[in-house]
């Protein structure tokens, strides 16, 4: 099991260099851990932790072609094992070209900076063929959304997606024979989930999710012969804003 848990705050600038919104995000990871279960039953810390830095800028947004990049930087760690690898960057940069008035082409890269997988395709197209209608059919994170119903003053979205889940952190090891050895590991996953989410005039707004998740695996680098796969699980996700 895996319980996480993500606050943050944003900053917006509308126009960042003259060109397109800026946002800036600090925030803080909190991945509490249960398991897993043989044949590393209590190799893992039973918390990990990583303090972030988000940037999120389109420039030249509303144009015909614009930017779409993202970057984060943050230290991921169990706090007893910091090493420079302890440090990770990461980011996706898109470039957007606009079809027609309803479809979008997006083309670019993702970098992760984890132990097995480093850079994916980030390739997809943008269909929003009215204002009640947004597909962005996207590697590696697709999305495709549709308005709902009005419910009090709030709009009701649902939503069908996809992403490549969790992440890498430096840890000291808990089991024999290799307690208290700094390591590296990724914990990975694919997701599939089916949500809903409100937004409210007043700003506060929330989203709730429900999904499978799959090939999932605990990677470590120092002995990769460790290395586990996991079983196949249930998501329940939530989160408010405001």
């Amino acid at each position: 099991q895996i319980h996480e848990f993500d606050i943050s705050t944003t900053m917006y600038f509308p126009k960042f260099l003259g060109s397109g919104p800026l946002r800036v995000k600090p925030g803080f990871l909190l991945d509490a851990l249960n398991g897993p279960s043989p044949p590393a039953e209590s190799d893992m810390p039973s918390r990990l932790y990583a303090p972030y830095l988000d940037f999120h800028w389109t420039p030249g947004k509303g144009r015909q072609m614009y930017g779409d990049l993202n970057f984060r930087t943050g230290v991921y760690s169990d706090f007893e094992s910091v090493t420079n690898d302890s440090v990770r960057f990461m980011g996706t940069g898109v470039g957007v070209i606009a079809l027609n008035p309803t479809t979008s082409l997006k083309i670019g890269i993702t970098y992760l900076d984890r132990v097995d997988a480093k850079i994916l395709p980030a390739v997809g197209v943008l269909w929003e063929p009215n204002d009640q209608t947004r597909w962005d059919i996207f590697f590696p994170a697709p999305r495709l959304s549709s308005y709902w119903r009005t419910w009090n003053n709030r709009q009701l979205w649902w939503y069908l997606g996809g992403e490549y889940g969790t992440g890498s952190w430096t840890i000291d090891r808990q089991g024999e024979p290799l307690k208290g050895a700094s390591d590296r590991v990724d914990i990975n996953d694919i997701r599939v989930f089916l949500g809903i989410e409100w937004k409210n005039l007043n700003r506060f707004n929330g989203f709730i999710d429900i999904g499978y998740v799959f090939n999932r695996e605990l990677v470590y680098v120092v002995v990769p012969e460790d290395s586990i796969k996991l079983d196949n699980t249930i998501m329940l996700r939530s989160g408010l804003s405001f």
